[in-house]
């Protein structure tokens, strides 16, 4: 369960550089966030919105802009989900530093040392983690096909070659 929670974190760091890259924004490919890859690269808070990104009607990119929003960090402190800060408090721990899981009995007490959660609490997290990644994935796939279809539209029809598909038994499968 940590390395899932680990894991689906790590994907919208991996959407933002590929969007950074494939959008052209221009950021520094080691300093892209999900958050930041939406706005001007320098300026004072709150920097303002690439006009790249303003300009297009790609609605799938929208929504992924406005899903970005659900998540916490220091520079973007303003989310639409309450749960996004301790998220993001949690993100680090089962990475860098200790995240005890506890079963649902008695009271955490304060740790010195690592952050405490209950089962219950960090599979529910997990899941709503999951869905945010889900969710994002279909707004990214759905928003290449539209700038696909865009950038095909202006250069006009091109050739493509055929590509046969053959049947292969597969015996291992049931």
């Amino acid at each position: 369960m940590r390395a899932a929670f680990r894991l689906a974190y790590s994907i919208f760091d991996k959407i933002s550089y590929f969007i950074n890259h494939y959008l052209q924004l221009g950021h520094d490919s080691n300093r892209v966030s999900f958050r930041g890859v939406w706005y001007e690269a320098k300026g004072k808070p709150p920097r303002a919105l690439l006009a790249s990104l303003a300009s297009r009607q790609n609605w799938p990119l929208r929504g992924l802009f406005w899903l970005s929003k659900d998540l916490f960090e220091d520079e973007f402190t303003a989310v639409t989900e309450p749960d996004a800060q301790s998220l993001n408090e949690l993100r680090n721990h089962p990475e860098h530093k200790y995240l005890p899981l506890h079963q649902e009995i008695g009271k955490l007490g304060p740790r010195a040392f690592g952050q405490s959660a209950y089962k219950g609490d960090f599979a529910d997290r997990t899941l709503r983690l999951l869905k945010l990644v889900r969710a994002s994935m279909i707004y990214l796939s759905l928003s290449v096909c539209h700038e696909e279809q865009a950038r095909q539209k202006k250069s006009g029809p091109r050739k493509a070659a055929s590509m046969p598909l053959s049947p292969w038994d597969d015996p291992w499968k049931q």
